[in-house]
């Protein structure tokens, strides 16, 4: 027995912990969590504490635990019933966010929204130049000095240093009742679509971006230099020598002919009931997008049907059934049946009176069919993916446009920026776009995205271009792997090796700094910094050290066949990284709080960082961990370190990793504020956990993403919006569910819910890439006939991998009772397809006649 002197306050920080060595291990015990009713359960260490009083032996303690267990969360989730969208979409908050217009790699874009809620009285448009608003003060994040170096062109000099909206309504006005949608134009076009139901009058309104004279195509659209753009982004980081080229190329842009952004506009207003009645609008107007300034709207006029800040200063026209509006606000009489329609269109730029005028005649359903005609044609370049369920389908689509919108760089070839929202490219947060090009066969625009990291590549190789993070160089290395494994281009590799080679010796020599005696047991070998918005900036994170460790192997793996001598030393030191990585790990391990599972045993855990005793989100010291909306920030993300590769996917400590974040940090397994940054999604699949993927999937995207334009916020407090990391992650979390490549296998089907096979529905993959080259996937579920078939066809046969997995989950859990063309794989519904020269198909039948299918 042993007899502690502790601090017996629970609510406190200063804990008293226990430290417990033995032949199985060590772990540490908050002696205030120990207790005679919940004793601490240590299988895995053989290890039982409990109170002094307690004088039950070991098998008794045992047996009465098993009497309150429960399932562990992770085991909860296998039992559950498949996830659904509606039944997430019933239980989650529901964010509303702006929708983002464009033409695509021109930062020249318009965020609009349209009466969001209730209390909400006006439609906007806001013109933004990339992640800035659009104001009369320079967007670049420049101190003062520079400002005085090196004059900045005005971009709307009424505005001052506001930002400016441009609103307007329809309707009689805010009542009792608000009976207003929105939606994307067939469901994914970037086409706003809003009705207002005002008593028997309804206002249909098609808002979207087109070019102010020519026709809305490819040849026609100039795109944004990235440096441009970069400059224009929120918290950017630029060398002065990246500031003065982007200034200088942006001076050059404004004395080029211009060709403005335009937003057109058309509502239809119909009355549908049985005698006249009146329409109200008013038209587009400035205003300021931040309550409370003290400084007054911006002064303009309205007639004739042109908005002015001046004379030859025009931001809005405005027409009623092809006629000039001739006043700001109207009410028409509109009889039973009848229909009128207004037009808007806004400028992204004030514009002269005459451009103006040539403006007003342009006809809005030709724009608009333009407009259809060029996005239908830019996603039929791209892979096509078809699921059972529409929203699925809808969000694929829109996801592909989004972040085709949000990537800016001059037409038609050169460097591009995949941003991530209002926020500058990020290597760690702009992967998942870039892969997900790759994913659908855009090489072409991935590889162009990759360049801009080696094109901004510091002269030591560092990578950095967000504020303070540090993480990008190794999350840059391992995407510009994957890329080389989707496209196989050795010229495209060879011509970028002298900075790949920069990068890893700057990583490697990082990381030699920190091989110091003092750091031995807290963190030797580890690189420190900042990975993540928190400030964490001494810190040896895992996170950041996990990154590095994937991209160093990533990269090397690819660049080792072309010259071994080089390259082979290179591998070990990263072996030895791995290993640093786990020793520190296993070390925090050893120092964190044993936390309570719902099966009554208890699980392990690990710090965030080397040298720090447990989650620091359990206060094993005295300071406030408390950000962006959640205490557990830091600690939450810790299955990147099993992602990348530190611990293999069977190692106990990936499964107390995992445990542990269930139990702490997850709720409907999904992680709090900004959930796309966890990684255990990923691992699911891998580990045959179903129903655990489709639990996170589905509660992620119905809480983070707008359910009517499918915009992704990165906070559940309305941060950040539009943010195209989040939605990248979305995009490559379906493609991982619909197929991922491991150990020369390539998985199908991974993480579908079942009921997509359903009798009648089809599973189609056209044209996707992968590390096998491109394949075509069909699937058809004939249950009520008895079977589900499957038919697989590379484009190349000379890169086929050596398996096919294939996930076939009957929608009612029955086993099949043959299998053509085809054996059982050891994961749950799994089979191996027969490859046969670049192709191959499988067939599993059922007894068609089993409970479930007589009603069929």
């Amino acid at each position: 027995m042993i007899h502690i002197a502790a601090n017996s306050d629970r609510f406190g920080s200063a804990v008293t912990c226990l430290q417990i060595s033995s032949s199985n291990g060590s772990f540490r015990v908050r002696v205030i969590d120990i207790s005679r009713d919940w004793p601490v359960y240590l299988p895995m260490y053989q290890a039982i504490l409990t109170t002094g009083d307690d004088q039950r032996p070991c098998e008794e303690i045992v047996k009465a635990i098993a009497r309150h267990a429960r399932n562990t969360e992770l085991s909860e989730l296998a039992a559950q019933p498949e996830e659904t969208y509606e039944n997430a979409s019933l239980e989650n908050i529901s964010l509303h966010g702006p929708a983002w217009l464009g033409i695509g790699q021109d930062m020249r874009i318009f965020a609009a929204d349209m009466h969001a809620r209730e209390n909400d009285v006006w439609a906007w448009i806001e013109p933004r130049l990339a992640g800035q608003p659009l104001t009369g003060k320079p967007s670049g994040r420049v101190g003062p000095e520079w400002e005085q170096t090196h004059p900045i062109p005005d971009e709307l000099i009424e505005a001052g240093n506001e930002r400016i909206r441009y609103q307007y309504t329809m309707g009689r006005g805010t009542g009792c009742v608000h009976d207003h949608q929105r939606r994307l134009d067939r469901g994914f076009l970037p086409v706003l679509v809003e009705t207002v139901r005002d008593k028997q009058i309804l206002y249909e309104t098609h808002l979207f971006a087109c070019l102010e004279k020519s026709s809305l195509s490819e040849e026609n659209n100039r795109g944004t230099h990235y440096l441009v753009a970069d400059y224009h982004g929120v918290d950017v980081y630029q060398t002065e020598s990246q500031k003065s080229e982007a200034i200088n190329l942006w001076e050059k842009e404004k004395t080029r002919e211009k060709e403005e952004i335009v937003v057109c506009l058309q509502t239809t207003v119909t009355n549908h009931g049985p005698v006249p009645s009146y329409a109200w609008f008013k038209v587009p107007h400035p205003a300021f997008a931040v309550p409370g300034l003290s400084r007054s709207n911006p002064v303009y006029t309205f007639t004739g049907g042109y908005g002015r800040f001046a004379p030859d200063r025009v931001f809005c026209l405005a027409k009623i059934d092809g006629r000039p509006l001739p006043q700001e606000e109207v009410a028409v009489l509109v009889n039973p049946g009848e229909k009128l329609q207004i037009e808007f269109i806004i400028p992204h730029q004030p514009i002269s009176d005459t451009r103006a005028k040539a403006l007003a005649q342009i006809n809005f359903q030709q724009r608009y069919l333009e407009c259809v005609a060029y996005w239908e044609n830019r996603l039929s370049n791209a892979a096509s993916i078809f699921v059972p369920e529409k929203p699925v389908n809808e969000m694929l689509l829109a996801g592909l446009i989004h972040i085709d919108i949000a990537t800016y760089g001059s037409q038609p070839e050169g460097t591009l920026a995949a941003t991530i929202g209002i926020y500058s490219s990020l290597g760690s947060e702009n992967w998942p776009i870039i892969q997900y090009y790759d994913s659908m066969g855009l090489h072409d625009k991935a590889r162009r995205c990759i360049q801009y990291f080696f094109d901004k590549q510091h002269p030591d190789g560092f990578m950095r271009n967000y504020g303070g993070y540090k993480v990008e160089t190794g999350v840059v290395l391992w995407t510009t792997a994957e890329h080389y494994l989707y496209t196989q281009d050795d010229d495209w590799l060879m011509s970028i090796m002298p900075g790949i080679k920069k990068a890893c010796i700057c990583l490697l020599q990082w990381r030699e700094r920190n091989k110091q005696k003092d750091l031995i047991g807290a963190g030797y070998g580890l690189l420190e910094g900042r990975a993540t918005d928190t400030p964490d900036n001494d810190c040896r994170q895992y996170l950041l050290n996990a990154w590095m460790y994937k991209g160093l192997s990533a990269i090397v793996q690819v660049c080792l066949p072309f010259d071994e001598t080089y390259w082979r030393p290179v591998l070990a030191e990263i072996a030895c990284y791995r290993s640093d990585i786990q020793t520190a790990v296993k070390q925090t391990f050893q120092k964190g709080p044993v936390i309570p599972l719902k099966d009554g045993a208890w699980c392990p855990t690990t710090a965030p960082w080397a040298d720090a005793y447990g989650p620091v989100s359990l206060y094993s010291d005295q300071r406030n961990w408390y950000t962006h909306g959640m205490f557990v920030a830091r600690d939450s993300h810790l299955n990147t370190l099993t992602f990348c590769g530190v611990f293999d996917l069977d190692d106990p400590f990936s499964d107390w990793i995992l445990n542990s974040q269930l139990e702490l940090y997850f709720i409907k397994n999904v992680r709090p504020s900004q959930p796309y940054y966890a990684r255990h999604p990923y691992l699911h699949l891998l580990r045959g956990e179903a129903n655990a993927f489709i639990k996170n999937y589905y509660n992620a995207l119905t809480s983070l993403a707008d359910r009517e334009t499918y915009s992704f916020w990165e906070h559940y407090l309305h941060a950040s919006p539009h943010k195209t990391h989040e939605e990248g992650c979305f995009l490559m979390e379906t493609r991982w569910m619909l197929y991922l490549e491991k150990e020369n296998t390539l998985f199908l089907l991974q993480g579908i819910p079942s009921r997509w096979l359903e009798s009648g529905n089809e599973i189609r993959l056209n044209r996707v890439a992968s590390y096998y080259g491109h394949f075509n996937l069909k699937v058809t579920s004939l249950t009520a006939q008895g079977c589900i078939s499957a038919m697989i066809e590379f484009t190349d046969r000379t890169r086929c991998p050596k398996l096919v997995v294939i996930r076939l989950p009957h929608p009612q859990g029955h086993h099949p009772n043959n299998i053509s063309g085809g054996n059982k794989h050891s994961l749950k519904d799994c089979y191996i397809m027969d490859i046969h020269d670049d192709a191959a198909s499988i067939t599993i039948s059922f007894d068609a006649h089993k409970k479930g299918y007589e009603e069929v």
